[in-house]
């Protein structure tokens, strides 16, 4: 029984190693491979899923390759090695290279990226929370956490630099210099213009002082004065003091503050819960009684209302950009109704949470539609032929569950189907016991050891039992069967038929 059984085995792969070489090989888990188009493109897979490959020529364009390990490792290139991406354990790891820049990550300790064209040369490298080097634009930086820092243009602030934080720190910004002990219990800067060079606002008499939570007070010239005593509990400021409505205001918190200017007046009791603003110049204002429960906005581009958690509408623009919203929610936050725009595109949406979405938007691109019933389905469906059709789905948030399903569909989705602009298609089953393929003038689909078909313009190939008996269907005609290798011809090509002799009557 083993001879006659070794005898069959070594007949299908002389079959396997013989005729065109357009032969496609289905041992799977084993091994296959096929081309996936009529231009030369080709994938294999080994070990079942787990270790993959793929070339791709896209209407004569440069190839693109990529190869791995799935879920722990891929590899792609385009432009002959130009661009590469690298991934290990997607998301955690990646790494991109162009002919001018990089970008690595391994979240959540490592960061390196950078630029080296002449104009945007420069690179960065974080290892979280310890070390921290940039050079290039806007400004050399290093810090090696909590010993020593000397960092430009982070936090907000144009300078930071610290020594055995937080022990000591020293910052630049809008106030001028400022210098921090025991950060943040005590701390004192200002700006009075002597020294144009150093301070961003040079000119401007500005000056600060904190011993937490004790005092605090903080003054710029022309902008604000704000006190505080006791932090949080009583504080008293005067801001936009640079404008011709000037404002004020007081809290003891949280039980009463208040605040004025021309032609508006707030107040706030027991802060958050109960507060009312109205500016009658502007015709804007909010109401919370209390918060989170009751909440009102209004102003001249729209406005809202909620009686949390049961309903709530908000309304806004159009403005000059052309962004508008309509929305509504009911038993926050399980149903969500929006209409909105931006940016010359137009949406749609109705979320019942977790389970349903629903979404449909025009835009520069044209129309399209998304639909997730999680965690049973999820269908993007674009005009330009760009989308997907997935059963199963491990998040309901769609641009996150976009990327599982490329990088880890084949281990959960009992189907999924991706299809891409100009005709093409691809079709994967769990594990990829199922695969199909659709280009312009081609198709492929294989069902591992069984059978396997292709069409492209060139002909057909209809393949049995991992190749043992085969098919050929040539584009003039001709049709071959070939079992275990041997050919047995069924019809031979139609013949050209010869041009009539132009000096004889027919």
């Amino acid at each position: 029984m083993k001879q006659r059984l070794g005898t069959v085995v070594v007949a299908i792969l002389a079959a396997l190693v013989t005729g065109c070489g357009t032969l496609e090989l289905d041992v799977y888990p084993l091994f296959r491979t096929g081309p996936v188009d009529g231009e030369g493109s080709r994938e294999w897979e080994a070990l079942g899923p787990l270790l993959y490959g793929r070339t791709e020529r896209l209407e004569g364009g440069k190839p693109r390759g990529e190869w791995g390990v799935r879920p722990l490792f891929s590899h792609a290139t385009t432009e002959a090695g130009r661009f590469t991406t690298t991934e290990v354990l997607w998301p955690l790891g990646r790494f991109h290279r162009t002919p001018s820049s990089w970008s690595d990550w391994m979240v959540p300790i490592y960061w390196h990226w950078g630029n080296s064209e002449a104009s945007r040369a420069g690179s960065s490298l974080m290892v979280f929370p310890f070390l921290f080097r940039r050079v290039g634009r806007p400004g050399d930086s290093l810090a090696v956490f909590p010993f020593y820092g000397d960092m430009k243009k982070v936090f907000g602030m144009d300078e930071l630099t610290f020594v055995l934080f937080p022990f000591y720190a020293r910052t630049r910004g809008s106030m001028g210099r400022s210098h921090h002990l025991l950060w943040p219990f005590f701390g004192w800067g200002g700006n009075t213009g002597d020294n144009s060079g150093d301070y961003r606002n040079a000119g401007e008499d500005a000056w600060w002082f904190r011993v937490f939570p004790l005092i605090a007070r903080s003054v710029r010239v022309g902008h604000h004065d704000t006190h505080t005593y006791l932090w949080p509990l009583v504080s008293l400021t005067e801001d936009l003091l640079y404008t011709d409505r000037p404002r004020s205001g007081f809290m003891v918190w949280p039980l009463y503050g208040a605040l004025s200017r021309d032609q508006a007046s707030g107040w706030a009791a027991l802060y958050p819960l109960f507060s009312r603003y109205e500016d009658t110049l502007r015709g804007e204002g909010t109401v919370n009684l209390p918060f989170p429960f009751y909440s009102a906005w209004w102003d001249p581009h729209g406005e809202g209302w909620r009686l949390w958690p049961l309903h709530g509408r908000s309304t806004s623009g159009p403005t000059r950009a052309g962004s508008y919203l309509r929305s509504s929610y009911y038993l926050w936050p399980l149903v969500w109704d929006r209409e909105f725009g931006r940016s010359g595109s137009r949406h749609q949406a109705f979320h019942v949470a977790p389970v349903w979405l629903s979404h449909t938007w025009t835009n520069a691109q044209g129309a399209g539609s998304r639909l997730m019933v999680f965690p049973l389905l999820d269908v993007v469906d674009r005009e330009d032929h760009t989308g997907k059709v997935a059963l199963g789905c491990l998040f309901p948030l769609p641009v996150v569950n976009d990327a599982v399903h490329e990088h880890w569909g084949v281990f959960f989705s009992p189907y999924i189907r991706w299809s891409r602009p100009g005709g093409r298609l691809r079709e994967q089953s769990i594990l990829g016991l199922y695969r199909r393929f659709e280009a312009p003038g081609f198709s492929r689909w294989t069902v591992p050891l069984v059978y396997s078909s292709r069409r492209s313009r060139a002909g057909s190939l209809h393949q049995f039992l991992m190749g043992a008996v085969r098919l050929e269907t040539e584009a003039s005609g001709g049709t071959q069967l070939r079992i275990l290798g041997i050919p047995v011809p069924l019809a031979a090509p139609a013949p050209d038929k010869p041009a009539p002799d132009k000096g004889v009557r027919p």
